[in-house]
């Protein structure tokens, strides 16, 4: 069991890692990782911690860490700074 200044630890870590996943969305920066780090967070309190997931409205529930294994796995979008950065990617499929 986790003392009062364990589990805020743990609150202030959580909320820092939302706010940085959440900027880094927002910015379209490392889109990918964010949405990895988003996902195995929110895996990971929902798997090792229900009673916090039950007890924050805004904690991530399935379909939440779905949308972020989705957004892991098509990247960033062609307004981002990963687009800017690294350039977009052309994909031509030969004719068959």
């Amino acid at each position: 069991m986790l003392d009062s200044q364990g589990l805020r630890l743990g609150v202030w870590v959580l909320g820092f890692l939302a706010l940085g996943t959440g900027t880094s969305f927002v910015l379209g920066f490392l889109t990918p990782l964010a949405a990895g780090a988003s996902a195995l967070a929110g895996a990971a309190v929902w798997l090792w911690r229900p009673a916090w997931a039950a007890s924050f409205p805004d904690m991530p529930n399935f379909s939440t860490i779905a949308v972020m294994v989705a957004i892991l796995l098509l990247g960033p979008g062609a307004i981002s700074l990963d687009a800017h950065l690294f350039g977009r990617r052309k994909i031509i499929i030969p004719p068959a």
